[in-house]
């Protein structure tokens, strides 16, 4: 309907666009190619936006979970008289359903002394667990969930991914090697008690991650009574919950602003998906 009004409407037009199709049909169909080409790529680069944009979204909640904001020290561990301080603000505690201490980083390589197979690259993380249950549960691979509360100061959880790189099975000892340099090195033995699946917290940073006691890590990390990182759960879903990040992170920087250190209130899921935002335009 649209062509046949066209061609009543501009009667001239149409006639020398149909005596050029057909004097001309090589070059007529060339010109008819390229605009279905030129129209297929911007089509595609459309979808293909929408694609991206969709997949990091998905992987910032992947990696994060209920985590909204971190609070950290320039990467260098800090008393974790700083945590209590926080979780007995008021203002932190209306706007939050969640803090958690934590002290993690990359030892080089973990054994896996039943399977003989080494993995490096892998991050311990040491948890108040009991804390920590308000950024979900564990799920593991028979699909039960824990918190892993239960876990005493010589056995360990692990993620799939760990797992799968170290042949590693329920019951295995584990045998972490950390030091400042490599005269200093010192193996760490840890029972297997969980495997959990590839998902939430399991999967915080998208690592290969060893979770054990917050105070077995300040062992291995020789770090006693301290932690580098606090993470925030605000108030709602892992979704919604980033709206509040402004508010909570104001409050968490007001509470920490006679400290004589100095702290990093940062945002984290709120900025990776205004990053997303700003890509996809």
């Amino acid at each position: 309907m649209l062509f046949r009004s066209l061609a009543v409407k501009n009667k001239t037009m149409f006639k020398v666009g149909v005596r050029n199709l057909a004097r001309r049909p090589k070059n007529a169909a060339i010109i008819i190619a390229a605009l279905l080409i030129s129209t297929a790529i911007i089509s595609g680069s459309l979808v293909a936006s929408d694609s991206l944009n969709y997949a990091v979204v998905r992987a910032t909640y992947d990696a994060l979970g209920n985590v909204d904001e971190i609070v950290t020290m320039n990467g260098q561990p800090f008393n974790v008289s700083v945590y209590e301080k926080l979780a007995a603000d008021p203002y932190v505690a209306n706007y939050t359903e969640g803090l958690s201490p934590s002290l993690y980083g990359q030892v080089p390589s973990v054994d896996d002394v039943t399977s003989g197979i080494t993995s490096t690259q892998v991050t311990l993380v040491g948890l108040n667990f009991s804390a920590d249950s308000q950024f979900g549960q564990f799920t593991l691979l028979n699909n039960t969930q824990t918190n892993a509360s239960d876990l005493r100061g010589g056995e360990a959880l692990i993620n799939n991914k760990l797992a799968q790189d170290l042949n590693a099975h329920e019951g295995d000892k584990l045998t972490i090697y950390y030091g400042g340099n490599e005269s200093s090195f010192k193996a760490y033995t840890f029972v297997l008690k969980y495997i959990a699946k590839d998902e939430g917290k399991a999967l915080y940073g998208l690592n290969k991650n060893i979770f054990v006691t917050l105070d077995a890590a300040q062992v291995v990390f020789q770090n006693e009574g301290q932690i580098n990182e606090i993470r925030i759960s605000n108030l709602g879903t892992a979704e919604s919950g980033v709206v509040k990040s402004n508010d909570v992170s104001e409050f968490v920087a007001k509470a920490l602003s006679d400290s004589p250190e100095r702290f990093d209130v940062k945002a984290v899921k709120q900025d990776t998906l205004a990053a997303s935002d700003r890509k996809s335009v």
